[in-house]
């Protein structure tokens, strides 16, 4: 349960940071919509996949977590 709970950190950190970079490139979009940024539009693709994909294993996290909790309880 203690490591699963660490990943589960981990995850969320990792999901900040992504959150953090995403919203940089979003309002860099924003700031400058005329700005054709082939790079940094390729960038904003590769955070949203990989920022998708971290979500899902925070939430695989979640689930082992709680069903590991229900256990110890049961017990």
């Amino acid at each position: 349960l203690r490591q699963t709970k660490r990943e589960i950190n981990k995850s969320e950190k990792k999901i900040k940071m992504l959150s953090e970079q995403k919203s940089e490139l979003l309002l860099y979009f924003f700031e400058n919509p005329t700005d054709y940024a082939p790079e940094k539009n390729i960038k904003l693709k590769e955070i949203t996949k990989e920022l998708e994909k971290r979500e899902e294993i925070w939430l695989s996290f979640l689930e082992k977590a709680e069903t590991l909790e229900n256990s110890i309880k049961r017990n």
